[in-house]
């Protein structure tokens, strides 16, 4: 069902009232609520069917410490402030600008919806913690500049979905146990632009972050201008970070979404172990991008290119399955370094140090006849005058410049690492 017609529906059955049937249209609508100064206040734990918060701007509904058990809220006023508590709920449905949730503990209850809390535009999410939550558990969607800071999501299907959403700032948050901390997707080609992911912990999900477009024959002018930046992600089942774009022709030319994205600062590691992976999806960051054609039956071929909107620096992965960073197409913006991955090669797609051999410098030897590598360095510094001859890899060195005193300059170069597999449709939302 179009997610705009099933909005309509649930604003009706808000707004509908039976025959006869009174109601206050506030938290006063269920029983052990009292209305103070500001707001309403729990007096105990209580149960109630739903709530329908209209004709009230500015109020606040103090859960005192209790427990509020509710098949579901919808929130249509403006600066309303839900806090303090636990609440167990299937949904929560908000309409008002610049809404609050704070300091709460949010769980499911017996039949929890898909999208568990649909944001309202301008929603701040602070000190929450949402745990079994079996679909998204916070979704912004046509929801733009919304906050969510020093909160936790933990063992939910998704921690956080930002669906055609601009303007969201995601803070020093915990997400723990996830099948995905936090996801981009621009769900019908529009829009989720210039958010932020900064200063998170994830741990131990099946995916940290991930940012996809899906497959689609017209262009996509979403997912734009994002930044990912600072964040550790450790021991995800699958990639670290996950981008999987896909490009079309526009007029002629390509287009391609994630344009103006930067990935700077994170540290990415132990990720890409799980058993069940499906994909390429094994390293600190993956990056996969496709172009569309418009055949019949449409056909997906690899597009590198589609990623040079995508500029990763200054980050780190170490001990990951694979490579630390397998990008080829993005742009390169410095500084990254690479440790212990799986992979010998360390990274795909960007030049990448190690930081432990950076301060080795290599300068003036000369290798000949080895069985391999005449100089096998990948990390260390280049002090210029290495000579490498006759070594059984035609590759005669790799991490540095070598001459061959025969007269031949070797400049060896991470692009001719073959290019991986592509995702698959298991992305899809």
């Amino acid at each position: 069902m179009n997610r705009f017609i099933y909005f309509f529906i649930i604003f009706l059955s808000f707004a509908w009232l039976p025959l006869g049937e009174a109601r206050a249209n506030t938290p006063l609508d269920c029983p052990a609520v009292i209305a103070v100064p500001g707001g309403y206040r729990l007096t105990q734990n209580t149960t109630c069917d739903q709530v329908s918060w209209e004709n009230e701007n500015n109020k606040f509904f103090n859960l005192n410490r209790f427990t509020l058990t509710i098949n579901s809220i919808g929130v249509f006023g403006n600066g309303l402030v839900i806090r303090n508590g636990v609440l167990q709920t299937n949904s929560i449905f908000w309409l008002g600008d610049g809404g609050t949730l704070s300091n709460l503990k949010i769980t499911k209850g017996s039949s929890p919806r898909g999208f568990f809390i649909e944001a309202g535009p301008n929603f701040t999410v602070k000190r929450c913690t949402f745990s079994e939550i079996p679909g998204v558990a916070l979704d912004f969607f046509h929801a733009p500049g919304g906050r969510v800071i020093n909160s936790v999501f933990k063992n939910n299907w998704k921690g956080i979905s930002i669906q055609e959403a601009d303007d969201i700032l995601i803070e020093n948050n915990k997400f723990v146990g996830n099948t995905t901390g936090v996801n981009l997707f621009p769900e019908h080609g529009f829009k989720t632009n210039n958010n932020t992911i900064r200063y998170n912990i994830f741990r131990e999900n099946a995916m940290g972050i991930t940012m996809y477009t899906d497959e689609r024959l017209v262009p996509t002018w979403g997912l734009q201008g994002n930044r990912i930046v600072k964040n550790k992600i450790y021991r995800s089942g699958h990639s670290g970070i996950l981008i999987a774009l896909n490009c079309v022709e526009d007029l002629g030319h390509p287009s391609c979404p994630g344009q103006d994205t930067k990935i700077s600062g994170n540290l990415l590691k132990s990720n890409g172990f799980s058993s069940e992976k499906v994909l390429s999806d094994d390293d600190g960051v993956t990056a996969r991008a496709t172009m569309e054609l418009g055949t019949n039956p449409p056909m997906r071929t690899p597009y590198p290119a589609g990623l040079a909107g995508v500029t990763l620096s200054k980050n780190r992965a170490n001990k990951n399955a694979d490579l630390g960073f397998d990008v080829n197409g993005v742009t390169d913006g410095g500084g990254n370094k690479a440790n212990s991955n799986g992979n010998p090669a360390q990274c795909e797609g960007v030049v990448c140090k190690s930081s432990y051999l950076a301060g080795v410098t290599l300068s003036k030897n000369l290798a000949n006849k080895n069985a391999d590598l005449g100089f096998d360095v990948n990390g260390v510094t280049d002090g210029g005058g290495n000579i490498a001859n006759s070594n059984g890899n035609p590759a005669q060195c790799e991490g540095g410049v070598c001459k061959s005193s025969y007269g031949t300059d070797l400049d060896i170069s991470l692009d001719a690492i073959p290019y991986g597999p592509l995702p698959s449709d298991q992305l899809r939302h």
